[in-house]
């Protein structure tokens, strides 16, 4: 598992509380992880598309509806699409070297 951190924003996912249907806002990132402590959980093998981002305080995973184009917590499901998710560009090896720097390697 690999921790969500950005490097260069001031913005961060935040849910206002840790419960299945919680959604997920955008909030000034504040450090203490807590409700903005998010993790990529891989699917078919490190560093490798898909993955599924799970909350961890709550042990719940991001799901999307496309429907509704809503964002929200429900619990961890692998088999369930909605919850699997591609990024375009993930910067692997600097991820792992500031998780290795904060002494956050899982």
């Amino acid at each position: 598992m690999s921790f969500i951190d950005p490097l260069l924003r001031s913005d961060c996912w935040d849910v206002p509380r840790s419960s299945r249907g919680s959604p997920i806002l955008k909030y000034a990132c504040h450090g203490q992880k807590g409700n903005q402590h998010f993790a990529l959980r891989w699917l078919q093998g490190v560093d490798v598309n898909p993955v599924m981002i799970k909350h961890v305080p709550s042990n719940t995973c991001l799901e999307g509806d496309v429907a509704t184009m809503k964002i929200y917590l429900a619990p961890c499901d692998a088999s369930v699409m909605a919850q699997h998710w591609h990024w375009d560009t993930i910067q692997w090896k600097k991820a792992k070297k500031h998780e290795k720097e904060l002494h956050l390697e899982a």
